[in-house]
């Protein structure tokens, strides 16, 4: 049997592990201890630059929340639930600055843990009749049901419970994972949305799905893991888009589209991007990695003239109806023909960052203002280097806590042709 170890946890990994110094000089990750704890550990893994231990018992230091969630650390999400937000930020400005050294970042406080969650992916787990609907851990196909999540707002926990009788309907059989987006009823927008990835077609019978009213899709993918959302999606039942709260007015968002989670920090987000557009003189706009509109609407209604460019196909039925001022362009970066004048240009790319694809046209185009949006940190740190290196320069960065408890987060900066 492999001998406990006592350490303390002197900082965080990019991935939110708390990390420990060893006296053999390896660094030691723990899931579900946070900077300052005092920590029995048993070491499950070994490798000569990072050994990986199992926490047996902790004595918390003052930075862990008051609280504990019941859930954790097994349940694999919210990385850093234990911390207070306080000691999060002091480490989230600490990596920022050490990633950045160049970027002077402003890190908007907390907008709340509470359960914000309005957009969550579930695994669909069948034994002996029975479902069991699960929040995915990282890199397992196994799930841990936690039906009483804390940051599961009741709405999504009130669907999950009928679709856990629903699925049981043999048209249902094949579907392994479902995603749920959370909103409000807005003229032709439900409230709800719920995303069916099934192994099998569309079916021909369609027993319901959520409640009365709720605008549902159906994904036919034979891969089982719902972090993966590739093909077209089909219109299942109901209305066509989820009604998100957005600048005064709705955001339509299909089931399978992406918006982000918590209400209070996209509207953080939001503001942040409007507030450094402000001195400008609406002109002509290119949002490279729309989505539904989050950016594009909001500047519409400013006066800004805006292409929409975005090649996700599930974000087709938020563009079905036009909108004033915006042309929606469903194309790859790669493939947008940039205009001959840009005023502004927002990009907002996948976790992974711009490739050549996005940064070398978008600097090309010689936007006057540039707004980029990443939610990777070494993605940040390699695309804005190389901005760095071309003749813009910063003018500001925020960073944005939009996952409350865990170590990620959203860097919006501004920059200026210079």
């Amino acid at each position: 049997m492999t001998a406990s170890l006592e350490l303390t946890i002197e900082t965080l990994d990019a991935q939110g592990y708390g990390l420990a110094a060893t006296e053999a000089g390896v660094p030691v990750r723990v899931w579900g201890a946070t900077i300052g704890d005092r920590v029995e550990v048993e070491i499950v893994h070994r490798s000569p630059h990072r050994w990986v231990g199992r926490l047996i018992a902790v004595l918390a230091s003052r930075n862990r929340q008051p609280e504990p969630c019941p859930h954790r650390p097994s349940c694999g999400g919210c990385a850093q639930w234990e911390a207070t937000d306080e000691r999060l930020a002091q480490w989230r400005q600490g990596s920022l600055e050490e990633a950045l050294p160049w970027l002077q970042t402003r890190c908007l406080p907390s907008p709340g843990r509470g359960p914000w969650r309005t957009r969550s992916k579930w695994q669909v787990e069948r034994r002996d009749g029975a479902i069991q609907l699960t929040v995915p851990l990282p890199r397992s196909q196994h799930g841990l049901p936690i039906p009483e999540c804390p940051i599961t707002p009741p709405a999504t926990r009130l669907r999950l419970e009928a679709l856990t009788r629903q699925l049981r309907a043999e048209p249902l059989a094949s579907v392994h994972a479902v995603i749920l987006t959370e909103g409000a009823q807005a003229g032709d927008y439900a409230a709800f949305g719920i995303g069916l990835v099934s192994a099998s077609p569309l079916p021909a019978q369609r027993p319901p799905a959520g409640s009365s009213g709720d605008a549902v899709a159906w994904l036919q993918q034979p891969v089982r893991s719902p972090q993966l959302f590739r093909g077209t999606s089909s219109h299942y039942s109901g209305p066509l888009a989820v009604g998100i709260p957005h600048d005064g007015g709705w955001l339509p968002t299909p089931p399978f589209a992406f918006v982000q989670a918590h209400p209070a920090g996209r509207e953080q987000l939001l503001n942040a991007a409007l507030d450094a557009v402000k001195h400008l003189q609406p002109g002509l706009a290119v949002d490279l990695g729309s989505g539904t509109g989050f950016f594009a609407r909001a500047l519409a209604k400013r006066g800004w003239k805006v292409e929409a460019v975005e090649s996700s196909p599930h974000v087709a039925a938020a563009w079905s109806q036009p909108v004033e001022r915006v042309q929606f362009v469903a194309s790859r970066a790669q493939d947008y023909r940039w205009p001959a004048s840009v005023d502004l240009a927002i990009v907002d790319p996948p976790r992974s960052g711009m490739d050549r694809a996005w940064s070398e046209p978008l600097v090309a185009a010689q936007p006057k203002l540039i707004i980029t949006i990443h939610c990777g940190r070494a993605a940040a740190q390699r695309d804005l280097a190389g901005l760095k290196e071309t003749n813009y320069s910063i003018r500001s960065a925020t960073w944005i806590d939009l996952f409350p408890g865990s170590h990620h987060g959203e860097l919006l900066s501004v920059w200026e042709r210079t």
